[in-house]
């Protein structure tokens, strides 16, 4: 689903700041411009993302005006992802499935003035806390927030950036991705504790302990769950040889390798694949 949402939204001009997926639904906030694209961004966009798919749309194309409203517009962009991703639900059930996934239309808000933005994007973030699925939001690896915190790199990062940035007002016009993620940080950590009930002194330090840097055993125990996913761990060579045995040595070679240091200093590195297996099944690893 989060593979799907971020491949889709590279056709379209919407910038997508924050995704959190759930058992039965999925939260995005994004920004959609105003205005559709220019000629020349529809056709760069359409045919990066249709490359060798579909014919190459040029400047001079009978379609391109079409093309052009329809990247701009968002319930397009939420039409072509829920029918992609409803494909690949019913290719890849254990028993053939056809026909639609979804419930109801999609449901959105319009968001108006800066506050409303980053509220909204720490309530997306959060969800899995409230619906007790974990006790944060940077342990959920299905969230935006949880896989910048997992993997070390957000996959909205620039939008986040810009737009959050934005949201605080002048005083962060000069901040860096480390700045705001730690007012983030901080901020999501007063949220949730004062939600427990604790003391304003206790919310105080709770916050100001999530302001400073991550420990780097706490970063190492949050992108363990993607490590043990990955089916491979061991040094760069080890990894590398059973890598190469399942995807060929080409591809081994060009993968990145996801590496951490353990205690002694020691690096160890894996393979970073996660997998979907059905349980019980042959492939299943447990």
């Amino acid at each position: 689903m989060l593979n799907l949402i971020g491949k889709v939204s590279a056709l379209y001009t919407l910038e997508i700041i924050a995704v959190t997926a759930m058992s039965n639904h999925v939260h995005i906030v994004a920004f959609v411009p105003g205005e559709p694209p220019t000629p020349e961004e529809t056709c760069r966009r359409y045919n990066a993302f249709y490359a060798g798919m579909k014919p190459e749309l040029t400047v001079h194309s009978p379609d391109l005006a079409r093309i052009q409203e329809r990247l701009g517009d968002f319930s397009v962009f939420m039409g072509h992802w829920q029918q992609s991703f409803t494909c690949w639900f019913n290719r890849t059930r254990k028993e053939q499935r056809r026909g639609r996934l979804w419930g109801d239309r999609f449901k959105h808000t319009i968001l108006e003035g800066r506050e409303a933005l980053w509220t909204c994007v720490q309530y997306v973030e959060m969800n899995p806390v409230r619906a007790g699925i974990c006790e944060q939001p940077d342990d959920y690896r299905f969230c935006s927030w949880g896989i910048r915190c997992g993997s070390g790199k957000h996959p909205y990062a620039t939008n986040f950036l810009h737009h959050l940035r934005r949201s605080l007002g002048d005083r962060a016009d000069d901040w860096s991705m480390p700045d705001l993620e730690a007012e983030f940080r901080s901020d999501l950590a007063r949220k949730l504790t004062a939600e427990l009930g604790a003391s304003g002194e206790e919310i105080a330090a709770a916050s100001d302990l999530a302001r400073a840097k991550v420990p780097v055993t706490l970063q190492l125990t949050r992108r363990a769950r993607y490590w043990t996913d990955g089916a491979v761990i061991g040094s760069r060579q080890f990894v590398m040889e059973i890598t190469a045995e399942a995807l060929g040595a080409e591809r081994a070679k060009k993968r990145r390798y996801g590496r951490g240091l353990i205690a002694d200093g020691t690096a160890l590195f894996s393979m970073r694949q996660l997998r979907t297996v059905a349980p019980g099944s042959d492939q299943d690893l447990g």
